[in-house]
């Protein structure tokens, strides 16, 4: 009603027709509180296509500030942190993770599940720092 001016609910007394109803509901612009509620629940709600265009002028304008800020740092850049992303709506974040740090974390201490482990011949291996046959041979 709110785009259109026009009640919906007139559907059912036969004041308009459901076929218009339905063109109407599907033209909606990407704001609208229906196509929020579709899309997952309040938290859409007035996220239009501007929306999210300012918060990936907003990422941008976060890299730069961080690029020159590494860039100047000199020997104080490692402790620059990396800026966050815009929180937008229906997206977790994006941080993912990494069985393969987590298993190194887990063999050197740092962590306390410990998912994965290497067999012990690939350890001593590693300590020697050659291996004392190929894996396999290229012919």
């Amino acid at each position: 009603m709110r785009y259109y001016n026009v009640d919906v609910l007139r559907v059912f007394d036969g004041g308009i027709s459901p076929k218009l109803v339905l063109s109407l509901v599907g033209n909606l612009p990407i704001d609208s509180a229906t196509l929020a509620a579709l899309r997952g629940g309040s938290e859409h709600a007035g996220w239009d296509l501007n929306a999210y265009l300012l918060a990936d002028v907003i990422d941008l304008l976060q890299w730069v500030q961080y690029t020159l800020t590494v860039q100047n740092a000199g020997k104080a850049a490692k402790k620059v942190k990396k800026p966050e992303p815009y929180k937008r709506p229906g997206v977790k974040s994006r941080k993912k993770s990494n069985p393969f740090a987590a298993a190194f974390n887990s063999e050197t201490g740092s962590l306390t599940t410990n998912s994965f482990q290497l067999p012990k011949e690939v350890l001593e291996r590693s300590k020697e720092g050659v291996p004392a046959r190929a894996p396999f041979s290229v012919r």
